[in-house]
């Protein structure tokens, strides 16, 4: 609410200033707030993953189970060397420069075994916001393999090394319409774009939850193998 304000009172301070600095300024912040909404805003994901009665969300349900988790691997190898140069005055000077000598990437599917709960609809609501999240549980067959890649690979002093795992075909944020034609004419993605554009994206977003129940969900899965 706060940065809506600010950017409320810069766009007044625009007509009065006329300052190209200060309109620079502020359509940085409007472009800030529009990423913003686009990248964390859950309600921009609810709108995207819209699904119509029980029968689509058991067979997105059904579809996490049965998927297997993604990884993801990447390694940097590198050392520092001392260059010298001189400056401006004539001074001999010298710097530490990162040299970059081994890069890699891996990925594949890791097997996984599905534990998750019974899955029970909450129908308190005509329109349910269904947010979930995916527990893994890495087994030392996997921890085993990582390891043992990260190795071999590394070739250099240093090392930067990152990893991830995830079930691609999770979407975290759904919005179920139980009896399609139930939801409200504004809640579509036209009108939520258009409150944002106008900075009433917090109004919008008060009235969109209000018109709908939150179920709160964990799927889990045990990974063994890469393959």
């Amino acid at each position: 609410i706060t940065f809506q304000i600010i950017l409320l009172v810069g766009i007044v301070l625009i007509f009065i200033l006329q300052n190209i600095a200060f309109v620079a300024m502020v359509g940085a912040g409007y472009l800030l707030y529009l990423v913003h909404i686009l990248c964390f805003v859950k309600v921009t994901d609810f709108l995207k993953h819209k699904m119509e009665g029980l029968e689509a969300l058991v067979a997105q349900i059904e579809t996490v189970y049965r998927s297997d988790p993604t990884y993801w691997w990447h390694i940097e190898c590198y050392h520092y060397e001392t260059r010298y140069y001189t400056d401006s005055n004539g001074n001999s000077q010298s710097r530490q420069e990162k040299v970059v000598t081994h890069t890699n990437s891996a990925s594949g599917k890791i097997k996984s075994e599905d534990s998750s709960p019974n899955f029970v609809p909450d129908n308190s609501h005509m329109l349910m916001q269904v947010c979930s999240d995916v527990k893994l549980h890495l087994g030392e067959e996997y921890r085993s393999a990582r390891g043992s890649w990260r190795a071999a690979n590394t070739r250099d002093t240093h090392q930067s090394f990152s990893a991830s795992e995830q079930v691609e075909e999770h979407k975290p944020n759904v919005l179920v319409e139980w009896i399609p034609g139930t939801m409200p004419w504004w809640m579509t993605p036209s009108y939520y774009w258009l409150s944002n554009l106008l900075l009433c994206s917090i109004c919008y977003r008060c009235a969109f939850n209000a018109k709908c129940g939150r179920q709160n969900y964990t799927f889990v899965k045990h990974c063994s193998r890469i393959y």
